[in-house]
């Protein structure tokens, strides 16, 4: 067989996230003769192989495929059927390529950082390899919940009522930014209103929103109460409860909305 040489490589891999990665790589190439003219066009038997090292070195993966050229040119895709596991970049890698019984051609070629993309290596990124200011909270994607109701509910005098519930899940330690408005209907002379949070069945004191005596009008009005705070959790779920209750008379809880975001430490 007339000696074959090859020249125009290129190896890619698209970008897509980890769980979508088939572990295969796009491959294209051209395949010249020993007077740089293109071969004919036709079927080759192509062996790949990826070593650890430009010469020598180990041999850490191999397959053998037919490839069609026209013009001289192929694209083909590595790993279809023998796996390109993430494990086997984890290492600097070069790729030597023989076409049917020819010499394996040399200089063997390292592949570039597109085809690492399949894996980072555990420890890889690391506090150095992160500028600072870099991770910010406004970069990261926080888990959330919000709920809202419009159930009317009676809070009578002296007594805690529950008013808006919901739970949220963190993976780490986290910490929690809470906040709730809540609406009111009362058409008494004087009210003392108050609101409550709960986070995982202990009230949170700070996180208290007051509406003191005041005198009303005689059709009544509507009082908007609100809470923000921020609140340190570990991981796991956690209940967040918004509760009311009025000093001395009968109040009409309209509506409402609490919303939790949490943003990992």
């Amino acid at each position: 067989m007339k000696k074959i040489i090859m020249c125009l490589l290129l190896a890619a891999i698209p970008a897509m996230s980890f769980a979508d990665i088939p572990n295969t790589l796009n491959y294209q190439g051209r395949l010249m003769d020993s007077v740089q003219q293109p071969v004919v066009d036709g079927q080759y038997s192509v062996a790949f192989r990826l070593y650890t090292a430009e010469s020598g070195g180990t041999m850490v993966w191999e397959e053998a495929q037919s490839v069609a050229t026209q013009n001289g040119y192929f694209n083909t895709v590595l790993g279809n059927s023998t796996a390109l596991t993430p494990s086997i970049f984890n290492q600097s890698l070069w790729i030597g390529i023989q076409v049917g019984t020819n010499a394996e051609m040399t200089p063997r070629q390292k592949l570039g950082t597109s085809a690492y993309a399949m894996t980072v290596a555990d420890g890889a990124i690391t506090t150095e390899k992160i500028a600072d200011g870099e991770v910010t909270s406004s970069k990261l994607k926080p888990r959330w919940t919000r709920i809202g109701t419009t159930s009317e509910i009676n809070l009578t005098a002296s007594e805690l009522v529950e008013l808006l519930e919901t739970t949220i899940t963190v993976d780490t330690p986290s910490v929690l930014l809470i906040s709730s408005t809540v609406q009111l209907y009362h058409h008494t002379k004087e009210i003392a209103l108050y609101i409550k949070l709960e986070i995982d069945s202990a009230q949170i004191p700070e996180a208290e929103a007051i509406w003191k005596p005041h005198y009303a009008q005689d059709d009544g009005f509507l009082i908007t109460l609100p809470i923000i705070t921020t609140y340190p959790v570990e991981a796991g779920s956690h209940n967040i409860k918004i509760y009311g209750y009025t000093a001395n008379s009968t109040v009409k809880f309209q509506r409402g909305n609490l919303s939790v975001m949490a943003f990992g430490n």
